[in-house]
């Protein structure tokens, strides 16, 4: 099986993409939308598209494929591709920043957790001591 055969489908699909500009300009008003609505989604993790988001971009696979697209769309319009990269960029940077503010998040409420805890424990153990002392 030659690369050249399995590559055949996906060029044929840039070349379609490429030549129909009114297609090419339809793809960067959703990608604009997306990008739009990532940006002001107040890097809140519970929106079902961010969540969606990061479960793609987690994919190396996928960063791969928009890597080849975006490199294929520069070569033949280095504005649209610079666009597309830029979007891709900053949803990247968004995305890993809600990560790392939920992985955060949810250590401090481990932390509240557990001094809360031991806090009540403490608590309980003060209250037998003062019990023994009044008996």
């Amino acid at each position: 099986m030659d690369i050249n055969n399995i590559l055949k489908p996906l060029d044929n699909l840039l070349k379609s993409i490429d030549t129909n500009k009114n297609l090419l300009i339809l793809i960067l008003i959703l990608l604009g939308i997306y990008f739009t609505y990532i940006s002001n989604s107040n890097f809140n993790s519970n929106s079902s598209i961010i969540k969606n988001s990061i479960y793609l971009f987690d994919n190396v696979i996928f960063k791969f494929v928009v890597f080849i697209i975006i490199t294929y769309i520069s070569s033949s319009s280095p504005a649209i591709g610079i666009a597309i990269a830029l979007i891709m960029f900053i949803s990247l940077q968004i995305i890993t920043y809600i990560k790392i503010k939920k992985e955060l998040d949810d250590e401090l409420e481990d932390k509240n957790e557990s001094e809360s805890e031991s806090e009540s424990k403490n608590q309980i153990v003060n209250k037998e001591k003062f019990l023994e002392k009044l008996s």
